[in-house]
């Protein structure tokens, strides 16, 4: 679903893949076949198969070089190496009993020890130190030196490119005046001024850059989405609150392409997207988070980075087998610079060799926000960001949410944390059974009754 919601045609990519390991297997079937001049299929033991696969694990699953060789030592180790053992007497399942434990004992060691096979995945992604950042990165130039590196000096057009860089990360200090109290570090410490103060609300001049109507889903007799209708300004900060089960994320599974919507329209720059799939959506602008946060965990922090952008050249079935190629290599170089400071700018640039699968819930959160960062979609929706994550890291995220409406990424977040939404957003909507029931500036939403009767519920008189 990570992939698909960054571009990646994944259905696409397993046909082929399913297709052409079809084609081969049908190929040397042929093969063997006339080599035997007849076939049974007690030819083909079990054994052989187990084999094919143990050959992946041993060689390596990331690298076909590895597979290769995989397929030649299990081949010798296993099938001709016992294939030269004197048969016992009265027991001739003893070779085969004994070619399935020298099996098991290869998968148990090299699960156990070398789980990444004989040659690792292949990277193509200059490796920085892995005790930290390259120095070369926030070191200054010498004085009078005249250096033009990009490390130090960005050009004109990758300025203009990429816009503005995110703010500061906010340090403690008084609250403003707030209806709510806005979320603490974690000493407690109120934090620094809401986010959507000084900015302007909801105005009927500015353009939506996502369109909702009518849009229906039903799961037998239960309607989770029922009639829901909104919209999300361009350059604003949207937050869509309501109770558990309102059907939120039902909603923005219907939007992004994870699910089809029975009845209903959603327009995305005024073009009607209902009914494509995940990756398209994602290619015209539109990409998508998940309650869980979803990271590659065998790739490093900036190999994740990286992943943002998808590029037809470099990907793909072909590209997977021979490489990306050098057009590829050096594309791919060129990104490393915009990840780096990307991931500077969030306070992640001591953890960029760290495999991402080690991180903890809020600093995989931050790796999400970087992968979004680089590659600035026209509109993020954001599926509880706050979910489990500590306050200091919640506080970069929020300055990451004011760096993406900086760089004109307009955001949706759907979020129970009502303090957050309140900092962050400009306009707000409320769901409840599937429909949209108030929207407005989060002030103008605290004395609506028919929100207060949703999370309260109705109180007889």
């Amino acid at each position: 679903r990570a992939a698909a919601a960054f571009g990646r045609d994944i259905y696409r990519l397993k046909l082929k893949a399913y297709v052409l390991g079809a084609a081969f297997g049908g190929l040397a079937g042929s093969l063997f076949a006339a080599y035997l001049s007849a076939f049974n299929p007690s030819a083909w033991s079990p054994i052989e198969a187990i084999v094919l696969y143990s050959a992946i694990i041993v060689g390596g699953k990331g690298n076909i070089k590895g597979v290769v060789l995989g397929v030649g030592v299990m081949i010798v180790l296993v099938q001709e190496s016992t294939r030269f053992l004197p048969d016992v007497p009265g027991h001739p399942n003893v070779v085969p009993a004994l070619r399935a434990i020298v099996i098991g004992a290869v998968l148990v060691l090299f699960l156990r020890f070398r789980p990444q096979g004989l040659l690792p995945e292949r990277r193509y992604v200059d490796r920085l130190p892995h005790d930290g950042v390259d120095p070369k990165i926030n070191a200054l130039p010498p004085q009078g030196s005249g250096t033009s590196n990009r490390r130090f000096r960005l050009t004109r057009a990758h300025n203009r490119r990429n816009t503005r860089a995110f703010p500061p990360i906010p340090t403690p200090g008084a609250a403003a005046d707030s209806p709510l109290p806005a979320p603490g570090d974690a000493a407690g410490t109120p934090v620094s001024r809401p986010l959507a103060q000084d900015r302007p609300v909801l105005s009927t001049s500015m353009s939506a850059v996502l369109v909702v109507e009518g849009l229906y889903k039903h799961f037998g007799g239960v309607a989770a989405v029922d009639n829901c209708s909104f919209r999300a300004l361009k350059g604003q900060v949207t937050g869509l609150i309501g109770p558990n089960g309102a059907g939120k994320s039902t909603a923005i599974d219907l939007i992004s392409g994870f699910k089809l919507a029975d009845a209903g329209t959603v327009f995305f720059k005024g073009t009607a997207i209902q009914g494509l799939p995940p990756h398209r959506i994602s290619r015209l602008g539109l990409i998508r988070t998940f309650q869980t946060p979803r990271e590659w965990p065998g790739l490093t922090v900036l190999e994740n980075v990286l992943l943002a952008r998808w590029d037809p050249g470099r990907e793909g079935l072909w590209r997977g087998i021979i490489g990306p190629g050098q057009a590829g290599r050096s594309a791919s170089k060129s990104e490393l610079d915009r990840a780096r400071e990307i991931l500077e700018e969030l306070g992640l640039d001591k953890l960029v060799n760290e495999r991402a699968g080690k991180l903890s819930g809020g600093q995989k959160r931050l790796v999400e926000f970087a992968r979004i960062r680089m590659a600035e979609p026209e509109l993020v929706i954001l599926d509880e960001p706050m979910g489990g994550v500590n306050p200091v890291l919640g506080e970069r995220m929020v300055a990451a949410i004011e760096g993406f409406i900086a760089a004109g990424t307009s955001v949706i977040i759907v979020e129970h944390n009502l303090p957050f939404i309140e900092r962050v957003a400009h306009q707000v909507i409320v769901m409840s059974q599937g429909s949209v029931i108030a929207a407005g500036p989060f002030e103008s939403l605290r004395s609506n009754q028919s929100v207060i009767d949703a999370y309260l519920g109705e109180v007889p008189l």
